[in-house]
This record gives C-alpha cells, structure tokens and sequence, in this order.
C-alpha cells in the first residue's frame, strides 16, 4: 500500500509539475507578444529585428540594413492595409447585417458588443469613427 502512495504522490507532483509549467509559459508568452503589440511599429520592428539578427548571426552593419528594411516593408504593409481597410469593413460589416437577420434582440446586442471588440483589434484606429476607436493602452 505505502508503494501505491509514493507512485501516486510522484504522479502527482510531475503532472503539477507540466501544468504549472505550461501555464507559466503561456502567460509569459501572452505578456511578451502584448508588450510588443501595445509598443506599436517600433515595438514590432524592433523585435523582429532582434530575432532576424540573433537567428540570422548579423554584424552590425548587416543590422543597421535589416532595420531599414524591415521599417520600409512594415510602411508599405501600412500603406496596403489603410487602402483595403475600407474593403475589408464593408465585407465584416455585411456579415454582420446578415447575421444580426437571425439573432434574437438579446443575441444581437451581444454581437454587436464583439464587432466593435473585433473592430478594435482588426482595422487601425484612425480608420475608425470615434465612437469605436479602442480606448488609449488597450
């Protein structure tokens, strides 16, 4: 009976072990990505600057370059985006028409509350009225 014990309390304590470990990680990860998501461009350019040159063994110099492209490609990413936002708005938005058609009244008032959170974290703050612009930090 004791050896029964012992192997249940060592079970126990190795599957504590990987959970708490797992969890650890995924709120490690989880502040990592939203620090450098709420640093913006410059966040994000940095830290894939970082990454390219620690994976990629770069010198000085061959950094200073990647900085400059990596910033001159995340531009022209930007400039895409704000050109197709409009697009983009108008297909969620017409899903949102269509499914509010077969919502109840209080299931309707629930999707909106999650479009204007989707909203939020999908098109740019500028490309958005006022009243649906997320507040500053979030």
């Amino acid at each position: 009976m004791k050896n029964g014990k012992l192997w249940l309390m060592i079970a126990f304590t190795f599957l504590a072990g990987v959970f708490l470990g797992g969890a650890g990680t995924a709120l490690y990860v989880r502040h990592m990505v939203g620090s450098v998501l709420a640093g913006g461009p410059p966040a994000v350019r940095k830290a894939v600057v970082r990454r390219l040159a620690r994976e990629l063994d770069l010198d000085r110099g061959q950094r200073a370059k990647m900085e400059e492209i990596v910033e001159s490609a995340q531009t022209r990413l930007l400039e895409v985006r704000r050109e197709n936002a409009p697009r983009i708005q108008a297909i969620f938005e017409d899903g949102l028409l269509k499914t509010e058609k077969i919502l109840d009244p209080a299931q309707r008032e629930k999707a909106r509350r999650l479009w204007k959170k989707v909203r939020g974290k999908w098109f740019l703050s500028d490309d958005l009225p006022a009243a649906d612009r997320p507040a500053p930090g979030l």
